[in-house]
């Protein structure tokens, strides 16, 4: 993560330093190469890192599923050993 935000830093200075050069068809080159080079993998690695934290939300969310479902079902079950205990006596 400290490599991602050094580079998104860096992205932002050189964007910054490209947008202050007077218009040129060096300034459109910088930009176009900064666009392929850089911003499409800063683009990239950021829907990694939100697919990242989408799947640990989702398996959080599945364990405690899983876990209200075991609560559940052992519940059900002590339920019907009081029904049946009872119906016994």
């Amino acid at each position: 993560m400290k490599l991602f935000n050094q580079t998104k830093k860096s992205y932002t200075k050189a964007y910054s330093a490209v947008t202050s050069l007077k218009s040129s068809p060096a300034k459109v080159q910088l930009f176009s190469r900064l666009n392929s080079n850089v911003k499409l993998h800063i683009d990239r690695a950021v829907a990694y890192i939100d697919a990242l934290n989408a799947g640990k939300k989702i398996e959080t969310l599945t364990n405690e599923l899983k876990h209200l479902k075991k609560e559940r079902y052992t519940c059900c079950l002590l339920q019907a050993v009081i029904i049946t205990n009872s119906l016994q006596k």
